[in-house]
């Protein structure tokens, strides 16, 4: 492997429960909620931790993938509902 890099991101509301990088390394995508039944968010950051853009859900969130290319985002939340994004 090659060297760590550590990228702290503005303090999330919650926990971060996954996250998703696009090939080129500049997108970075995190889905978070905590517990059940409380409002969690999809999170859109480039790779020096700043956020470009949230989404607030209403119940929190686990899976979400940004594509290679970074064109599309996807995401699941315990709402039983997926959500797409275009950055």
């Amino acid at each position: 492997m090659g060297e760590e890099s550590i990228i702290r991101p503005p303090a999330l509301k919650n926990p971060p429960n996954t996250t998703s990088v696009d090939s080129s390394g500049t997108r970075i995508v995190v889905a978070d909620g905590f517990p059940n039944f409380t409002p969690g968010a999809f999170y859109l950051f480039d790779n020096t931790g700043a956020k470009l853009a949230t989404h607030v859900t209403t119940d929190m969130n686990w899976p979400i993938q940004i594509s290679a290319d970074g064109s599309g985002i996807v995401g699941g939340s315990d709402t039983n509902t997926l959500s797409f994004f275009t950055p």
